[in-house]
């Protein structure tokens, strides 16, 4: 709700104004959009949703939601039954799965963030498409595994694509490593990922281009490997793989483990031991390749806490500039889902010699380890009932909230050790048993489930400040806000981007220009010059915000929680500058800036151009004349030559036109614009016309031709087969 309700809503109404919006110029003081690939601006779904309804209610994206945890059920359902069209799974052992892989952890504990549940949502249909093409050495559908990851790309996860991408390499290895045997070798294999690499890249590269850009000149350009292990899978945490309120991470505000909160995984008691009892009891390549998939991809959720993951963040393109490692445990879940549908398709079916052997050793250890943990249970309940009693409040309360989840679990456990009980005394027909089975996997993660994260207020409170709205829109002068203050919990940090109002800052998102936010944190505070400089005429704070009472003066307190204080002394956000120094690199840009003195009112540093030093009583008059996001107008009449600056972001793309005839934009004040301008009365003018936009646009156009053309070919040469 803070982060893509506003960011889908900015681009539906870029959409309907008639326009792309590859620059935001409402928050951070300007920053790319489409670059941010998580804006999700050509995800077939997100489109249609944008061009039908593009003032939709923030209950739309909650259905959208819905839609790809479904979308992931069917897929997985697909991939399950039709992996192996020789082999195929049973339909209830595939719905068990599917079922098993669409309630899992991260569909549940990221409920919120669409994108990230839509794009783990394609990984089945993905998997599918791939792997069918590895067994029957396909060039189609090894292009259409690259279609299917290029469209689940676009809606803007690049975390869950990186893994996604890591699930097709292991895929790759087994069935390289298991078709040696027959002589095959490693090269369809290479060659099956090759093309499906490309295919995706192709498909995705007018956003992966210019996010590439973007990224480079972010904070994430130089992430430290203890960044990108934060919000790792803990070992301590594993424990709620099989007692999920164990720590309480179903409820943010009630969670007490000493790690961050991640999903963990669970994936519900009875599909975690038939995915164990398939690997003991099964043989078979899919076996193979769903249990080395499940391992490699959680030693890389481990993170810090597993050396998988300083590989990659060494040796693999994109992962030293994502945190979050715990994420991968989606790929975990996938596989695991998987192993159980296969391993409840082996019970719906006559167990050979072998395995009848194998399931009798595994059925007493079974029966010991139930009967451990329901005396382990017991020993809890004891706990909970005599001797955390009268003791601390809050360590009865842990207590308990983990003795529930141990009894859950544990009941569970004794259906899921009576199904199997049933199915070793044959008392219950085979076809009971698979939609018991299919009932007790849905009954189980949709009881954890279903009431995680829930929360009274409604979560667009945040957006809910109409008065203070339209004082803001009522002056219609260029001026920016600041909402970076003491407001968190009731006004939403990117607000600005639905009611069309400048925000020095917005939601917190390590992608943002690095220099802003380098310059943002250097200012010295509110009371400097240097915040000055930023436009910033008005700050949002609460009743009892502290601010600099000598500058600051209160110009509004009509909203019941959120006041709107008056910069007295902000700089308008374009001025001229007659006074400018040149400085010898970008370091010594920050330097001269931060000097005792420096006011950017009057001296300008540049980088580039030619040093000025005329006196400060010239006179110039500014116009902003027209301001949209992707192109500005400025009217400038000055008694000399001069800077026009403008505290927007320097950044690669912009271009700049004086009078009709191409300019240069200079590097100004460190992070900012700034183009020279003679004497006189000139029209200024600025575009964004991103390079790599337009470079990924044409490989993107380019990759849907030949497909056409391949597809076009395709038909015509089955045609000409058929008699």
């Amino acid at each position: 709700v803070s982060f893509l309700f506003p960011t889908y809503r900015f681009a539906a109404a870029s959409l309907k104004g008639g326009y792309l919006p590859l620059w935001n110029p409402l928050l951070y003081s300007g920053a790319p959009f489409l670059a941010d690939m998580q804006s999700g601006l050509f995800y077939l779904p997100n489109l249609i949703l944008f061009m039908i309804a593009p003032e939709f209610p923030y209950e739309t994206l909650q259905w959208m939601v819905v839609l790809h945890v479904f979308l992931a059920g069917l897929f997985m359902y697909l991939c399950l039954r039709y992996l192996e069209p020789r082999h195929p799974v049973r339909v209830p052992a595939a719905l068990a799965g599917a079922i098993a892989y669409m309630f899992s952890d991260l569909f549940i504990v990221h409920f919120g963030n669409l994108n990230l549940v839509a794009v783990a949502a394609w990984l089945p249909l993905i998997f599918l498409f791939f792997w069918r093409a590895l067994r029957a050495r396909s060039l189609g559908l090894a292009v259409g595994a690259g279609v299917v990851f290029g469209i689940s790309t676009l809606e803007g996860h690049l975390q869950i694509t990186l893994y996604i991408g890591l699930a097709l390499v292991v895929a790759a290895a087994v069935e390289a490593l298991t078709a040696r045997r027959s002589g095959r070798g490693w090269a369809w294999s290479i060659l099956a990922l090759v093309i499906t690499a490309a295919v995706a890249i192709g498909l995705s590269a007018l956003v992966l281009l210019p996010t590439f850009e973007y990224t480079r000149l972010s904070p994430r350009a130089e992430m430290p490997y203890q960044d990108t292990a934060r919000y790792s899978l803990e070992p301590g945490l594993l424990g709620e793989m099989l007692v999920p309120a164990l720590f309480n991470s179903r409820e943010p505000s009630l969670y007490w483990g000493v790690w961050d909160r991640v999903a963990v995984g669970y994936l519900g008691i009875f599909p975690l031991i038939l995915a164990g009892l398939a690997v003991m009891m099964r043989r078979g390549r899919r076996v193979a390749l769903f249990a080395s998939l499940a391992v490699v991809a959680f030693l890389l959720a481990l993170g810090g806490a597993s050396i998988v993951h300083g590989w990659a963040y060494r040796l693999l393109p994109g992962f030293s500039q994502i945190r979050a490692p715990a994420r991968a445990i989606f790929v975990v879940d996938f596989a695991l889902a998987a192993l159980a549908a296969l391993g409840l398709d082996l019970f719906l079916g006559p167990l050979d010699l072998r395995a009848r052997g194998v399931f009798r050793g595994v059925w007493r250890g079974l029966l010991w380890f139930g009967a451990a943990a329901i005396l382990i249970g017991a020993v809890w309940a004891y706990l909970v009932v005599y001797q955390a009693q009268g003791g601390d409040q809050i360590l009865f309360w842990r207590v308990s909230a983990a003795g529930s989840g141990v009894i859950f679990a544990l009941l569970m456990l004794a259906a899921s050790l009576a199904w199997l009980g049933a199915r070793r005394s044959g008392r219950l027909r085979l076809k009971v048993l698979a939609w018991l089975a299919v009932g007790l996997i849905f009954l189980d993660l949709a009881s954890v489930g279903a009431y995680t994260d829930l929360g009274t207020r409604p979560p667009t409170a945040g957006f809910d400040h109409p008065r203070i709205i339209e004082f803001l829109q009522g002056d219609t002068d260029s001026f920016r806000i600041d909402s970076r203050t003491d407001v968190l919990g009731d006004w939403q940090p990117s607000l600005a981007l639905l009611a069309g109002l400048y925000d020095v800052g917005g939601i917190d998102n390590p992608l943002v220009v690095a220099d802003v936010d380098r310059f943002w944190e250097g200012t010295g505070g509110r009371s400097t010059r240097l915040y000055d400089l930023l436009g910033v005429r008005y700050v949002l704070g609460s009743k009892e915000v502290a601010l600099d009472w000598d500058k600051f003066s209160l110009a509004f307190d009509g909203d019941p929680d959120v006041d709107v204080y008056r910069n007295e002394s902000a700089l308008p956000r374009a001025f001229v500058v007659h006074r400018a120094t040149v400085a010898a690199d970008h370091e010594d840009a920050w330097t001269q800036i931060q000097q005792p003195g420096f006011d950017p009112a009057t001296t300008i540093v540049l980088e580039g151009g030619h040093p000025l030093d005329l006196r400060q009583d010239v006179q110039a008059g500014v116009e902003v004349v027209r301001y949209e996001p992707n192109d500005l107008e400025i009217e400038v009449d000055s008694e000399a030559e001069g800077y026009l600056f403008l505290s927007d972001p320097f950044y690669p793309g912009w271009q700049a036109e004086v009078d009709g005839e191409p300019a240069t934009i200079l590097r100004a004040n460190y992070a900012f614009r700034a183009v020279p301008v003679p004497a006189g009365s000139h029209r200024v003018t600025m575009a964004f016309r991103s390079g790599s936009w337009y470079a990924g646009l044409g490989i993107s156009a380019l990759t849907v031709a030949i497909l056409l053309i391949l597809g076009v070919w395709a038909v015509l040469r089955r045609r000409r087969r058929e008699p």
